[in-house]
């Protein structure tokens, strides 16, 4: 038995646009200067609070405050729109798809998406009753802490020599080295590969094609 857990924006679903847009007009709403685009994209992986504290080192837990359910209520807003702000990478829905109907593997989700968040990905791409752990920002402590690999493994009953974390951040892989559980990066997200590997991504996908050749070459 093997459990495969991936992380959700960035690596299943692209859904920088939507983040950034709603980051934005959150910080404008509350009378702050917007960061830069690369600014936001590298605290993705990072929980809300985390990454607020990182846009505003100097502000007040107020301000922060402000922030972070300005963004809140801007992210339900864009949410409620057609596309949602988020497209499933290419080969990605396919892939978990297949991996479902394996009979030795179990698949999981660990983000710092709210949990709502999470249910809606899954719910809009067709992801219901697919994943047999859902982790989320609402669950436990932010990335890199491992609490939430944890967690899903203790919840499933597997080991750390049988789980596979799949992500595309470096607090993924920092989560997943952390957790003593397999950290493999993926190249379409949102953190260079170079720093994926400086923080311990083993092994590199550079599509979905080529994620699914890695796992059946990894024998958990």
């Amino acid at each position: 038995m093997r459990l495969i857990l991936f992380d959700c924006d960035g690596t299943i679903v692209d859904s920088q646009q939507a983040i950034i847009t709603g980051m934005t007009r959150a910080m404008v709403q509350v009378g702050l200067e917007p960061v830069a685009d690369t600014d936001i994209l590298k605290t993705i992986g990072l929980s809300l609070e985390a990454a607020v504290e990182l846009y505003l080192p100097d502000s007040s837990v107020q301000q922060r405050t402000d922030l972070i359910e300005a963004y809140k209520s801007i992210a339900t807003e864009i949410a409620a729109q057609e596309d949602r702000g988020e497209a499933v990478f290419p080969g990605m829905g396919e892939l978990i798809h297949d991996l479902a109907a394996e009979q030795d593997t179990l698949l999981g989700i660990v983000t710092m998406k709210s949990r709502r968040g999470v249910r809606r990905v899954c719910k809009t791409h067709g992801f219901e009753n697919v994943f047999h752990v859902l982790k989320s920002a609402d669950d436990g402590p932010g990335k890199p802490n491992p609490q939430l690999i944890l967690d899903a493994m203790d919840e499933l009953g597997v080991t750390p020599g049988q789980t596979v974390m799949i992500g595309d951040t470096v607090y993924d892989m920092a989560m997943a080295k952390n957790a003593g559980v397999l950290p493999i990066g993926v190249s379409w997200g949102y953190n260079p590969v170079s720093d994926l590997r400086a923080y311990g991504a083993e092994h590199i996908a550079e599509s979905s094609f080529d994620l699914s050749k890695m796992l059946k070459n990894i024998y958990l």
